[in-house]
């Protein structure tokens, strides 16, 4: 986030930097606690996380393999939602929430306890 920018207007601009993807909805959906213990650190950390709707025509939409955002270091890749269990998703949490994912319903609080 940028300062005084809101978690709507930080989950557009970043959609449009890294993928010149437009968002035309956008609904919050999980607010994460996240509560880390690192080797040399203890993390607490607030996370929001959208469903969002994109351009049905984007070209986003058309990668099978992995593909490279416009950000250098990170390589994406669509996964359907069976073999999530074949990766590492972090945090923990997404790989099984996903699955029960009702977006009929309102925001969902979770709180999550990770080592690493």
């Amino acid at each position: 986030m940028e300062f005084g920018e809101t978690a709507e207007e930080t989950i557009e601009r970043e959609m449009m930097e890294e993928y010149g993807a437009p968002i035309y909805d956008r609904k919050l959906f999980w607010i994460i606690e996240n509560f880390i213990d690192f080797p040399d650190r203890k993390v607490h950390e607030l996370g929001m996380f959208f469903l969002v709707n994109l351009p049905r025509d984007h070209s986003i939409y058309h990668h099978v393999e992995e593909f490279q955002g416009m950000e250098e270091g990170f390589v994406n890749r669509w996964i359907d939602i069976d073999e999530l269990d074949q990766y590492t998703v972090i945090p923990e949490f997404v790989a099984s929430e996903i699955r029960h994912l009702d977006h009929t319903t309102g925001v969902k609080h979770i709180k999550n306890r990770a080592v690493r």
